[in-house]
């Protein structure tokens, strides 16, 4: 069944990036004390730092010249290794593979979008209860060409409506802005909103 919050995203918009107005994660929750953590840590956010700037990159010119779309699959191919390292060096903690997720899941032209998913499910899958994980491999499915009511479609909703009722803000404003878009369209709005 199809929740109808993808609705903003996949239906009207069908593709839009998925970071573009997200704020990224810049904590890694770790033991200070320990240096392979303090590494592991290093890594992550100096893959999100160059994400970050391949964002504001994307969001001042959005056209594309071979040379620069060659330029920005070697700056992503450089911050997806950080998030690589990372999971390699301690495969057991969630931030490394919710990195690879961000990273997959942001260079969606590039077809990688499912290997996203996939990066997000094996970070909520080490701890289930990752709201900000759910978040986005929400917001992943609900940006990925589809079809109406397919298993992407439901789990995105499933992986929404949990970081909405566990109260993770940005799923909260996620869900008032959707509830408006189907409000003006008069949709059926869900039963848990």
């Amino acid at each position: 069944r199809d929740c109808l919050l993808s609705r903003g995203l996949g239906d009207v918009y069908k593709r839009q990036p998925l970071l573009a107005t997200i704020a990224l994660p810049t904590v890694v929750n770790a033991n200070e004390n320990n240096g392979k953590l303090l590494e592991y840590k290093k890594l992550i956010e100096e893959g999100y730092q160059i994400l970050d700037e391949l964002v504001l990159k994307d969001q001042k010119n959005s056209t594309y010249s071979k040379s620069r779309v060659k330029e920005f699959m070697e700056e992503f191919s450089v911050a997806l290794e950080k998030c690589n390292e990372a999971v390699e060096m301690i495969p057991e903690k969630k931030e490394g593979y919710f990195c690879k997720g961000l990273m997959l899941g942001f260079y969606h032209k590039y077809g990688r979008e499912k290997q996203g998913l996939k990066e997000f499910t094996k970070a909520i899958k080490i701890d289930p209860e990752y709201l900000e994980a759910y978040y986005f491999r929400g917001i992943l499915g609900f940006s990925m060409e589809r079809r109406h009511g397919s298993s992407i479609d439901a789990r995105a909703c499933r992986d929404i409506k949990k970081a909405y009722k566990n109260n993770f803000p940005e799923a909260i404003e996620y869900v008032t802005r959707n509830k408006t878009f189907l409000k003006e369209k008069n949709l059926p709005i869900p039963s848990w909103l």
